[in-house]
């Protein structure tokens, strides 16, 4: 475990400073003393307390297994625990107390850098000259994925998937941003796929084991169809780490939607997904009815255009045609769109489009989900689009491009850890 060490400080006030002092977090606005009254200020209690802390990084562990810490950097997992203990005095009564409770992280962003760039509970569409630049590492070391579907995937036209140094040598690539910089990687909008190793071309494939489908693509060295269990049961789950609907009928397809009471207005049941976004967006667009109504002076609320030139994750709830330049490598987007997603042409995206399924009712196995999104034109989205729905037609000469650089700093910089109080953990069983 670690223990936190503020210095040679006289934390605790008490006019020493040992090694209790140095290991107290520095509080400000110390109150030195309680219940003066307004006539004599020293008929009170001289008071003194301190807060030290301890921090476990935890161990992966067997369901049921005692907890265990590592200060090893690759043995842990990314929730920590720490224990706060409380100590505090009345000096001129002789009582004193300590008091122990325990916390834990959790990361409630759960999307994995190695992201394929395309991945839908529903159907994928993929039309004209489209390109799918594969993530190399999606299934694992060395094991591409360039879509990931529990539903069928078909194309019209020549679209094609490769693996990244081969879309690249196809053109000019320049880094971005073209000057020396702390974040650097390699863009190049009008670069193509060019070989036969992984591709979707005219309705056959001379690959396909980038392509993870149901029904699996018929290739002579391509992979089984996706089965129910091994596609994600719950898209938002899968990007945030939160449950939003329930298998009711265990066909491994996520289908109700969880409410829960809405603190802004009594007596009503949201979606715990729309609940989760309006606590953890950076930027939102939307109507101020309704479930909008509570945005209404909000700062997080921006037009279209504005959200647009932002970065971090931003919530699209009514209509806004993404379009122009969004993110950027070091400080990519989470663009949330509900319902449908348009991304016209010219646009370049440093990021993720997630399109969210909406509404109360049941989700459709069938249709994976309600949402869909439409690409047209000449586009390049450096990261990648999920759906919980249909990518209905990925149209024209764009490209999905996977970039490591970009997903990287995408979970890096969404990775803000929920901090949660440990049943039971509280006690003052010991003193010190």
């Amino acid at each position: 475990m670690y223990r936190y060490n503020v210095g040679a400080t006289d934390v605790f006030g008490d006019g020493t400073v040992d090694a209790m002092d140095a290991r107290m977090l520095p509080l400000d606005r110390r109150i030195a003393r309680v219940n003066d009254s307004a006539a004599n200020a020293t008929d009170g209690y001289t008071v003194r307390y301190g807060v030290g802390a301890l921090l476990c990084r935890l161990q992966p562990q067997a369901l049921g297994a005692a907890a265990t810490c590592s200060t090893t950097a690759s043995e842990v997992i990314n929730t920590h625990a720490f224990t706060i203990v409380a100590v505090a005095a009345l000096p001129d009564e002789g009582a004193r107390a300590t008091a122990v409770k325990s916390f834990a992280t959790h990361s409630t962003f759960a999307l994995s850098a190695d992201q394929p760039p395309i991945m839908a509970s529903g159907a994928v569409d993929i039309r004209g000259t489209f390109q799918a630049v594969t993530s190399s590492n999606g299934a694992g070391p060395g094991v591409p994925v360039s879509v990931w579907t529990r539903k069928n995937v078909s194309d019209g036209g020549t679209p094609d998937t490769c693996y990244p140094d081969e879309f690249f040598r196809s053109g000019t690539p320049t880094w971005h941003p073209s000057s020396t910089a702390a974040v650097k990687t390699l863009r190049c909008d009008s670069c193509s796929c060019t070989s036969n190793l992984t591709k979707v071309q005219g309705n056959s494939c001379t690959g396909g084991r980038d392509i993870l489908a149901n029904p699996a693509l018929s290739c002579s060295d391509g992979n089984q169809a996706v089965r129910p269990e091994e596609f994600p049961c719950d898209l938002f789950e899968h990007v945030f780490g939160l449950r939003a609907r329930n298998d009711g009928n265990n066909d491994h397809f996520c289908e109700t939607l969880i409410t829960a009471d809405d603190p802004k207005n009594t007596g009503t049941q949201v979606g715990v997904d729309e609940l989760y976004l309006a606590e953890k967006a950076n930027w939102i667009v939307s109507d101020t009815t309704g479930f909008g109504a509570r945005f209404v002076g909000d700062s997080r609320l921006v037009s279209c255009a504005t959200a647009l030139t932002k970065s971090g994750l931003i919530w699209l709830r009514s209509t806004c045609d993404i379009s122009g330049t969004v993110g950027s490598p070091s400080q990519p987007v989470l663009i949330v769109k509900d319902g449908v997603a348009k991304v016209n042409a010219d646009t370049v995206i440093f990021g993720l489009i997630f399109v969210r399924s909406t509404g109360t009712e049941a989700l459709s196995p069938t249709t994976g989900g309600n949402a869909e999104i439409q690409v047209n034109g000449k586009t390049a989205i450096y990261g990648g689009i999920i759906v919980q729905g249909a990518a209905d037609k990925l149209n024209g000469t764009g490209a999905i491009i996977y970039d490591k650089t970009v997903m990287s700093n995408l979970v890096t910089n969404l990775t803000i850890p929920d901090v949660y109080g440990l049943p039971g953990s509280w006690s003052d069983t010991v003193a010190y």
